[in-house]
């Protein structure tokens, strides 16, 4: 598509009549068959040939491939590189498919670039175009049979691009050709799809890829959009998030919690059932980069979960963005690789580390099973003095596992009076787009003359209203006081324009607007900074020494200041007030302590006798960490960070003489899902119950009996159930073994506190014998729904530690 019709393509794509748009249907697992080994190790790095080095050649960007190397980057999806039109900026506007863009160098050097690529261990992964070729492309002329044509004849078109008939037979086995060639002879290890597969179906690629897989060059496919893949595309480029989303996952970990999102294939095609799904932290349609510096996105969302990552160029180091109002995707910005250094740098190095964490532990971090959900990750309780994003934790069933938690940040110098203002990833939002007047306030502080500075973006849809803004109010009156009641208000539009508007009791007016020269757009985060000086305000972008506005009003007066918002899900970083008291904020708070409760059991890491606990981001390590201490583990967290600790079990994984024994019970329902054998056959999730009582005193026991042959044993585990916190779990119980001749206490508890889901293990001197049981002598009160006591449990285990 044409660079001046960019935006049309991202605004109206699914509104053109010719695409047919592929129903996402929940069914059976549809992943190729024979997706190359190495798809699970892909770490996708997509790039633009032109903005990649100033040189804009593949001689140049030969040249960096040594550094995706040390980055740790695997596969690289590089935008379309065949002939253009040279009256576009577009790669996508492509003119002859099949050759090479002289723009960027010979045949030669890019099969030069792909050779050094695969020295580097780097895939590379080639956008193609199947929709169409520009109306000056040969093909046009040579074979106007193989485009799609009106009911005159005439060749008909999208985005100034003659559109290729799918049902042409002969441009179908052309087009196949070339494809085979862009393999076989230039050596690309597979495509993406541009607008895949709303533009060909499946048939076309199925037979590409079928036909390369036989001729001994397995491939990977990618398609734009969502899609049923029909073992033709290998992974979306933008898997995780909304239907039809390109420009990245955005902020859909941050709504959902991401073992939901795995466990029960939220948003994600077929329902979760498929092998691969796609986290995209940005790709060229996004209008910002995702991470922004922050080692949550980076690590926490992007590269330990299970997904297979991918991001723009730049992303690793926070390239800045330069782009304008018209051309406004990161497709068009270029990398400014002098950039990373400083705190850049220190980002570019943590995001290495990560990338060698994943590659260092594969049984943790690169092990997809062939249904996504059955993938090995389970949610980790925390609690503490901080506790709104979710723990989780990669295993590998061998005794080792990662546990990862983050800390988005924190604001708490701020009130809010309207919207629903959050911090997300040390940056305060206020997500509520619908209405206008969202507003905040700093606690408790006025200001009469003061500097405000700070970082304004759009989060929310570019394309919204050009009316609707964000921006900052300050001198209102009241704490509680809306934009439009008093005060001042620089309000900035999606549009770009400025607004200095001024609250009264009668309704606001505005003062003065103003479009910044450059101009420029809060779609990425713009800096606004505001001098109120008596009676002159002034307002500056940007950093620019000259002010776009400067405006007198002699009725004035000091008082609070806040941030205001209308129509739009917008964010805020990096602000501080410099007056009679100085103030600032950057989201990011103080570190924070997690207690973790480590779930080993679920895990199959429960009964090693002490552990090990390795900090992956630093290498600091902790032995001799007991089985208790990792249901209660304290560790600090930075605002906007994450931790990723490797938990190994040491030594010799105690026996469970539980399982296969004979279990016995006083009573049982055997209904409901509540079955004696399910005491000990190693299912965590089920489990057996006594029946139920109209009073507490009542004695119920459950038995296991593993011999004839007596075994050593000196620690019982108990599960609770998982669906109902403590339900059934005696309040009064004893654990006893059998000498032979009588039950001999071994464990007495009184006044039992419930355990909530958290399995209770219990230690004593070392025994030998056959059997043991639990005898509850003071059961539970279920609840309204089941208002009888009962004894309970999910599991039994008996070990020797």
């Amino acid at each position: 598509m044409g660079k001046r019709l960019y935006k049309q393509l991202l605004t109206s794509l699914l509104a053109v009549p010719f695409l047919t748009t592929v129903p996402l249907a929940v069914s059976a697992n549809s992943t190729p068959t024979n997706s190359p080994a190495w798809t699970k190790d892909l770490i996708i790095y997509e790039l633009r040939m032109k903005t990649f080095t100033p040189q804009g050649t593949f001689n140049a960007a030969k040249a960096k491939l040594v550094d995706l190397k040390d980055l740790g980057i695997t596969a690289i999806w590089l935008n379309p590189i065949s002939s253009y039109t040279s009256d576009y900026d577009v790669t996508y506007s492509v003119k002859e498919p099949d050759q090479v863009s002289s723009a960027f160098g010979t045949v030669s050097d890019f099969e030069a670039f792909v050779t050094e690529a695969h020295a580097q261990g780097i895939k590379v992964i080639l956008d193609i175009v199947p929709h169409g070729v520009t109306f000056d492309s040969s093909l046009v002329a040579n074979h106007p049979d193989w485009f799609k044509k009106d009911a005159q004849g005439n060749i008909i078109g999208t985005w100034d691009m003659a559109d290729f008939d799918w049902t042409n037979q002969g441009f179908i086995d052309w087009w196949v050709n070339m494809c085979k060639t862009w393999v076989k002879v230039h050596g690309v290890d597979g495509f993406r799809g541009d607008l895949e597969p709303e533009i060909s179906g499946y048939s076309v690629f199925d037979r590409i890829r079928t036909e390369l897989n036989n001729e001994g060059y397995p491939i990977v496919m990618i398609s734009e959009f969502k899609n049923t893949r029909n073992h033709v595309y290998d992974f979306a480029q933008v898997d995780v998030g909304s239907t039809h989303v390109t420009q990245g996952s955005k902020d859909f970990l941050y709504e959902n919690d991401i073992v939901d999102v795995v466990k029960n294939g939220i948003s994600l095609t077929n329902g979760g059932a498929e092998k691969w799904y796609t986290y995209a932290l940005s790709t060229h349609d996004s209008y910002a980069y995702g991470a922004r510096l922050s080692r949550l996105r980076m690590g926490y969302e992007l590269l330990f979960s299970p997904f297979i990552p991918i991001f723009m160029a730049g992303e690793e180091f926070n390239n800045p963005i330069d782009l304008s109002p018209s051309n406004y995707v990161l497709y068009f910005n270029t990398i400014d690789w002098s950039q990373k250094t400083g705190a850049n740098l220190i980002f570019y190095n943590d995001v290495k580390k990560m990338i060698a964490v994943r590659k260092a532990n594969p049984t943790l971090f690169t092990t997809f099973p062939d249904d996504h959900r059955q993938s090995n990750i389970v949610k980790v309780n925390n609690s503490g003095s901080y506790q709104t994003t979710p723990a989780y934790a990669r295993y590998n069933n061998s005794g080792t596992a990662a546990v990862i938690v983050g800390n988005n940040g924190e604001s708490g110098n701020w009130t809010s009076n309207s919207g629903s203002w959050t911090v997300e990833h040390g940056e305060l939002s206020q997500r509520e787009d619908t209405q206008f007047g969202h507003n905040n306030v700093i606690t408790g502080r006025t200001w009469n003359n003061m500097t405000i500075d700070l970082d304004i973006r759009n989060a929310g849809d570019p394309d919204q209203s050009d009316q609707n803004w964000a921006g900052v109010q300050f001198r209102k009156t009241n704490a509680a006081d809306g934009y439009d009641q008093s005060g001042y208000s620089v309000l900035w539009r999606s549009s770009g324009s400025l607004i200095l508007y001024k609250g009264s009791a009668g309704g606001g007016t505005v003062l003065v607007e103003a479009t910044p020269n450059p101009g420029v757009s809060p779609r990425q985060f713009r800096h606004l900074k505001i001098v109120a000086s008596d009676s002159n305000i002034k307002v500056y972008v940007e950093g620019n020494a000259t002010p776009v506005m400067d405006y007198n009003d002699s009725t004035f007066s000091n008082g609070y200041v806040g941030l205001v918002t209308g129509g739009m899900h917008a964010h805020f970083d990096n602000i501080s007030i410099t007056g009679a008291t100085n103030f600032s904020d950057d989201f990011t708070g103080a570190n924070k302590n997690v207690v973790l409760n480590i779930p080993l059991q679920d895990m199959n890491m429960d009964r090693y006798p002490t552990y090990k606990v390795t900090d992956l981001m630093t290498d600091e390590v902790t032995t001799d960490v007991a089985e208790s201490s990792l249901h209660n583990y304290t560790v600090s967290v930075a605002g906007n960070d994450m931790r990723a600790l490797k938990i190994e079990g040491l030594g010799t994984r105690a026996t469970n003489l539980a399982a296969g024994a004979v279990a016995t019970t006083s009573t049982s329902i055997q209904s409901y899902g509540f079955f004696t054998n399910q005491l000990n056959d190693g299912n965590t999730d089920s489990g057996w119950s006594s029946v139920g009582y109209s009073d507490a005193n009542h004695t119920e026991w459950a038995e296991v009996n593993w011999g004839p042959t007596n075994k050593y044993f000196n620690t019982v585990y108990l599960t609770p159930r998982k669906d109902l916190a403590g339900g059934g779990f005696p309040v009064d119980f004893v654990i006893e073994v059998w000498n032979g001749t009588t039950w001999l206490p071994l464990v007495t508890q009184t006044n039992w506190t419930s355990p909530g889901y958290n399995q209770q293990v219990f230690t004593f001197g070392t025994q030998w014998a056959t059997k043991i049981r639990v005898r509850a002598t003071k059961l539970s009160y279920m609840g309204a729904n089941d208002p009888v006591y009962r004894f309970q449990l999910n599991e039994i285990a008996v070990a020797y530690k």
